[in-house]
C-alpha cells in the first residue's frame, strides 16, 4: 500500500465519519451537534482496517525512503496549512502523528 493512499483514506474517513466540511474559505468546519454514538463506531471500523495496512508506511518512514529529514507534527494547531508548509522549511517529510484513532477510537467507550 502506497503511503500516501493510507494517508487519503485516513484523511477521507473522519472527515465523511465526523462530519467534517471544507467551506468556501477552504477551511474546516466540523458539526459536533451532529456526532452520536453511531457516528464514533463507523470511523473506529474504518480506521481500524486501515490500520491493518498500516505497516508498509510505517517501514518508509523507519527507512526515510524517499526522504532525508523527517518532521513530526502532533497536537492541536489553529491551522495546519500552515503548520506543514513551515514542516517543509526544515524537512522533507511531514509524519502527521495520529491522536484520533490511537488516544481516541481505539479505546473502549461506555453509555
Amino acid at each position: 500500500m502506497n503511503y500516501n493512499q493510507f494517508t487519503i483514506d485516513y484523511i477521507k474517513a473522519i472527515q465523511n465519519n465526523l462530519c467534517i466540511e471544507v467551506n468556501s474559505n477552504n477551511e474546516a468546519v466540523f458539526f459536533p451537534d451532529k456526532i452520536d454514538s453511531q457516528k464514533i463506531e463507523n470511523p473506529k471500523k474504518e480506521l481500524s482496517e486501515i490500520f491493518t495496512y498500516s505497516q508498509s508506511s510505517i517501514e518508509i518512514l523507519k527507512d526515510k525512503t524517499e526522504s532525508s529529514v523527517q518532521a513530526g507534527l502532533f497536537g492541536l494547531v489553529n491551522n495546519l496549512d500552515k503548520a506543514v508548509k513551515i514542516g517543509f522549511l526544515i524537512a522533507d517529510r511531514i509524519v502527521l502523528i495520529d491522536y484520533i484513532f490511537e488516544r481516541i477510537l481505539s479505546k473502549k467507550f461506555e453509555k
